[in-house]
């Protein structure tokens, strides 16, 4: 459930990629995004920049959502297989830690359509108030 006093629904960003919201709330969130030719690179694959951004948006939302507005302060991923055109992502993550004003996040990145890992980020926000 999207607390959407505090959190929008999918940003101008997601919403010109065409990332979709599942859910978000209680500290998780997922999204999805189907893979279209104009967000693949030169070999063909999606985006490395636009698996980050769908790890990215699951974190925003995932420590956001309910909670006093935080903004990312460090974020790392993995990439694990490619993702082609019409493949449908799905990222789902957490904040896995809280200490302070700081969350952790775990996200996973799966192509539904082969069934297989496309990516594992991780990232920290700080909260800044509301």
């Amino acid at each position: 459930m999207v607390d959407n006093q505090s959190t929008p629904s999918v940003d101008p960003s997601g919403q010109l990629l065409g990332i979709e919201l599942i859910s978000a709330g209680d500290g998780s969130a997922s999204f999805a995004l189907t893979v279209r030719d104009d967000i693949v690179n030169g070999h063909g694959m999606c985006h490395g920049g636009i698996i980050f951004l769908l790890g990215d948006t699951v974190m925003d939302y995932a420590t956001n959502t309910g909670n006093p507005l935080s903004v990312a302060v460090h974020a790392e991923i993995d990439y694990v297989s490619p993702a082609h055109i019409g493949d449908r992502l799905v990222a789902t993550g957490h904040v896995r830690d809280s200490w302070g004003r700081t969350r952790l996040v775990d996200a996973t990145i799966l192509n539904e359509t082969t069934a297989k890992t496309v990516a594992h980020f991780r990232g920290r926000t700080r909260e800044i108030g509301r």
